[in-house]
């Protein structure tokens, strides 16, 4: 169950649902007016409250801590969810200060600056770009490998190439324009094989990804068809 969705789908004022980590958030948050807030009791949040709640509202913020523990508990949210994001549908996440959560900052700054943190929750594009930049530095060729291993790792759960795409242009603009890739393993063997590059293994098909970020080739392809002479041209065998 979702603690307060009766009323947060009542709700006509925002256009948004705002999922929190507890209920004593969802009561703080409706005696001061902000009626649109959920939170997930006994369990976590799940897909089925996800589809529920993209019944009747196409935006969903969810609101964690900005500590470490709730970095990686919106991460967790947002592999849960990401195939689920298509259309019109979208998701944000909201960090608060340190040291606090809606119940808290609602009570010390009011529903209007309340709001305003709202309104410039992280669109789901840069939440994963500074999530995956944590602890890494974006001059280290290595460190760009991790990167697009685990972007890699995200896309191939996204159906919605659209978002595929606005997510690798964001992070690939982030990077300074060095392109990252989220083809299939078999797509890059494919592709591999085509340049010359051994693959003697299955698994290592990622040391071929290396490659192309180090050389910032773009690999955004879904066919290997597609790009095979523009791509397999400009590699050299390694």
């Amino acid at each position: 169950e979702l603690y307060g969705f009766n009323k947060a789908r009542q709700d006509k004022e925002l256009d948004f649902f705002l999922v929190t980590e507890g209920y004593m958030d969802v009561i703080m948050l409706n005696q001061n007016g902000v009626n649109n807030a959920v939170a997930s009791l006994g369990t976590a949040f799940s897909l089925y409250h996800l589809e529920n709640l993209f019944k009747f509202k196409n935006k969903i913020i969810f609101c964690f801590d900005s500590d470490e523990a709730g970095l990686k508990a919106a991460w967790r949210s947002l592999n849960q969810c990401i195939n689920k994001i298509y259309a019109d549908r979208t998701i944000r996440f909201l960090f608060l200060p340190a040291g606090e959560d809606p119940d808290s900052f609602i009570l010390k700054n009011g529903k209007e600056e309340f709001l305003k943190k709202a309104a410039n929750a992280l669109v789901l594009e840069n939440f994963v770009f500074q999530y995956l930049k944590r602890g890494k530095n974006l001059e280290s060729p290595e460190d760009i490998r991790l990167i697009s291993h685990e972007l890699q790792n995200l896309t191939k759960n996204i159906e919605a190439d659209i978002l595929k795409e606005t997510l690798v242009n964001k992070i690939s603009k982030e990077l300074g324009n060095r392109r990252v890739a989220y083809a299939t393993e078999e797509e890059l063997v494919y592709i591999a094989k085509r340049a010359g590059i051994k693959v003697p293994k299955r698994g290592s098909v990622y040391g071929y990804v290396n490659v192309c970020v180090e050389r910032g080739i773009a690999i955004t392809f879904r066919n290997p068809y597609d790009c095979i002479a523009s791509t397999a041209t400009q590699l050299q065998p390694t």
